[in-house]
């Protein structure tokens, strides 16, 4: 997981005059960072007015659990019988094995008013915050830092802090109950400051000294009498400190006899440190000796990073017990309850409803783009598709034309073949000439073509103009009868190639057609050759008689 910087900012100030000091270094962060704009800020809860604790209720709805929750905490935080605003939630943790019937929850909350206080001066800088938590059960993250054969069994923390210090126990991953105790680390540098005679000579360390001595040496074990700081022993100084760590050890020890009287008996199996004082050197050995508790440091996070560079890592990597809360609160999720103000809870939800209105909006571009760009695809395979239709209607156009001429024509054909047909039928005499003419002609000749009718008919067929004969002249009060013309046989053929007795078969051919009866005056007209192809060319006339 990735974390900003040193995780969620956490807002813990228990005195309302601590305020401003977190507004201005909350104003100065955005100032320097302004990637904490983006920032999703969860503020956490020290234990002043706040109120989590354990309860049993019967089977209630969760309105009627949430009333009823409430109007303990507003007793438990009113002031000379007034009810003060306040802001809870709570944690269903199962059956209460304890009532019948009836459920355990953790509840919490706190005074509205302060929580708001706090949440305007994260909005005041243009972030609204997304939870309130108290600290107690944010530890609960710090959880997962521990190897499970401990996490999974009762364990405590012990955040000290300057002024005091909050002693919290865990059971099977839940929140069981806590205890402040008032010492702190301050109480420790205030006990340096005192004044050691020695040798005749009184020694008081400054504040800086002291804490110079605490980091060096802290807690001192294991030095003899001639190790001195300063001048002053540092068996001294330890025997000056001593009151105040018996003092410590004497409200752990209370509160975990506490504990496991509250808890039926359950151990508790490892102490860890947390917060600014913790850094005191040798407190988790002098601590593990006098409660015969396993004390130790919480260890380092090793399963994500710090955003801003090798320095911010390096920062947060030495200062990391004094960051326990608000790496606690780094880790913290949506779930396990809120104790936001109800008005910043509905800016997040107008904020997710714009969120999602714009959302819309760019689906609906989205959806409005790909469907003009789909209609404009479609137009152009429509425009595509229109000119290879108009193509293939000018293609089928001239087809159909074409048909149109094809069927006309054909209709003239079927009304000459009526006309030669019923000709035919009105006169037989033509097809008897044809197979006639089939029957007799000779094997080396080829018919190429043959012609019925007067010589003016077969003149027009051959598209020759006729010459006009001039009238004769009419005997007085004598009309002479028209004279019909006779009816004239033309065969053209011709031989392939040219044979020396082709003659011969054209006259047999001549003979035969005269034989025949039909046709008499059988004449050679003409004979013509053809040199490139050595063929001969031979038109015969006769006249029919029928």
């Amino acid at each position: 997981m990735q974390i900003e910087r040193f995780g969620r900012i956490n807002i813990s100030a228990d005195a309302p005059e601590a305020i401003y000091d977190i507004s201005q270094s909350v104003h100065d962060l955005f100032m320097r960072e302004r990637q904490f704009k983006k920032a999703k800020i969860i503020i956490g809860l020290g234990t002043d007015r706040v109120i989590v604790r354990k309860e049993s209720f019967p089977q209630l709805s969760s309105k009627e659990l949430k009333q009823t929750i409430q109007f303990g905490i507003q007793k438990d935080l009113g002031r000379e019988g007034e009810e003060a605003a306040v802001t809870c939630d709570f944690q269903l943790l199962g059956k209460d094995p304890a009532v019948e019937g009836n459920t355990e929850v953790l509840i919490f909350g706190a005074d509205e008013s302060a929580v708001s206080e706090k949440a305007g001066v994260i909005a005041s800088e243009g972030v609204l915050p997304v939870k309130v938590i108290p600290n107690v059960l944010a530890l609960k993250n710090l959880l997962d830092l521990l190897p499970k054969s401990v996490s999974a069994e009762s364990v405590c923390f012990l955040d000290i802090g300057a002024n005091r210090s909050v002693l919290t126990f865990f059971r099977k991953g839940v929140m069981d109950f806590y205890r402040e105790i008032v010492i702190g680390g301050d109480d420790f540098t205030k006990a340096i400051t005192g004044t050691i005679f020695h040798e005749g000579r009184a020694i008081q360390f400054t504040n800086k000294e002291a804490l110079e001595f605490k980091f060096k040496y802290g807690y001192p074990l294991g030095f003899t009498e001639g190790h001195t700081f300063h001048g002053a022993p540092l068996t001294e100084v330890g025997a000056m400190m001593r009151p105040v760590v018996e003092r410590l050890t004497g409200e752990i020890h209370r509160s975990v006899g506490f504990y496991k009287e509250k808890s039926g008996g359950s151990p508790v199996k490892a102490l860890y440190l947390i917060g600014g004082g913790s850094q005191l050197k040798h407190l988790s050995q002098v601590l593990t000796e006098r409660l015969a508790i396993p004390t130790t440091l919480i260890p380092h996070a090793k399963d994500f990073r710090i955003s801003g560079g090798v320095k911010q890592e390096q920062a947060f990597r030495a200062r990391y017990l004094e960051y326990g809360n608000a790496l606690s609160l780094a880790l913290e999720t949506k779930a396990d309850g809120n104790l936001l103000p109800q008005q910043y809870q509905k800016l997040h939800k107008m904020a997710l409803v714009l969120k999602s209105l714009n959302y819309a909006v760019v689906i609906i571009l989205l959806t409005v783009g790909i469907l003009s760009a789909f209609n404009y695809l479609r137009l152009k395979n429509l425009q595509t598709q229109k000119k290879a239709d108009t193509q293939r209607a000018e293609i089928v156009t001239r087809k159909v034309v074409r048909y149109d001429m094809y069927l006309k024509k054909r209709a003239e054909l079927v009304a000459e073949n009526a006309r030669f047909e019923n000709k035919i039928k009105l006169n037989p005499a033509p097809l008897r000439i044809l197979r006639l003419v089939s029957n007799v002609l000779p094997k080396n000749l080829s018919l190429v073509s043959l012609k019925i009718g007067t010589a003016t008919d077969i003149a027009k067929q051959a598209g020759q103009r006729v010459a006009a004969q001039a009238p004769k002249p009419q005997t007085p009060g004598k009309p002479e009868t028209p004279k019909e013309e006779p009816i004239l046989l033309r065969i053209e053929m011709e031989s392939k190639p040219s044979i020396s007795d082709i003659r011969v078969s054209v006259a047999q051919f001549m003979l035969d057609l005269s034989k025949s009866g039909y046709i008499t005056d059988v004449k050679l007209q003409d004979e013509k050759v053809i040199e490139k192809t050595d063929e001969l060319i031979f038109n015969l006339e006769g006249t029919l008689n029928y």
